[in-house]
Formats: structure tokens, C-alpha cells, sequence
């Protein structure tokens, strides 16, 4: 299954994450966003290994379902 973030919005660009009182990190893709906040999650305790992958794929799915169930496309500024 693609990466929803993927799907919707290229992957190579270039942005900065900003948070009061800690150090700004600066991407050059969506993909390093995600590997870096995947990492943190183990590296912070919170998350074995094996339980970012499954937590990942939960996440997923349930973008997916809104997004084929409940997302409308704007048609020309129109809602259809």
C-alpha cells in the first residue's frame, strides 16, 4: 500500500517543522519526515520497532477510509 502523504503531494519538497522551544528540523521530502518521526518514537522509548510498522500501517488504513469515504473533491470551487 503507498504512503497516503505520497499519494496526494509530491514527495520531493522541501519544509521546516517548527516547535516552541526546540530545535526546528528542516526536510527535503515527506519520506525523511516520516522515517525521522518513526525513529523518534523508538529512540524516545515510546515504541518497539516492530510496533512502528503496525501502528504505521493503522494509520494508514484509516486515511485511506476517510479519504475514499468521507473527503469530497472540490470540483472548480464547487463541492459535489
Amino acid at each position: 500500500m503507498e504512503a497516503v502523504e505520497i499519494r496526494h503531494f509530491a514527495d520531493s519538497q522541501t519544509f521546516t517543522l517548527t516547535t516552541t522551544g526546540r530545535l526546528d528540523r528542516t526536510y527535503t521530502s515527506i519520506a525523511q519526515a516520516r522515517a525521522d518521526r518513526n525513529n523518534a518514537r523508538i529512540w524516545g522509548g515510546m515504541h518497539h520497532p516492530s510496533t512502528v510498522g503496525l501502528s504505521d500501517a493503522v494509520g494508514e488504513a484509516i486515511a485511506n477510509y476517510i479519504n475514499l469515504n468521507a473527503m469530497l473533491r472540490n470540483h472548480g470551487g464547487h463541492e459535489r
